[in-house]
């Protein structure tokens, strides 16, 4: 995901690592994902955001190629 498409409301995939600042390419692929929304963009300037509540890095967030509702 990338800083220009976090808006509020936006549906987004979080990995369950998305917390951390780094994490290991295995993690990556075996942790679970959450499907979730944008909750607040107030810190993205320091590129985080809250997706239901959690404050997560944007570059660990995938934004789904279609709209989802």
């Amino acid at each position: 995901a990338d800083k220009s498409e976090m808006k509020l409301g936006v549906m987004v995939f979080r990995h369950v690592w998305a917390h951390s600042e780094d994490f290991s390419a295995e993690q990556y692929r075996k942790e679970r994902w959450y499907f979730g929304r944008i909750s607040s963009i107030d810190e993205l300037f320091k590129g985080k955001v809250e997706v239901d509540g959690n404050s997560v890095y944007v570059e660990w967030l995938r934004v789904p190629d279609k709209p989802v509702e």
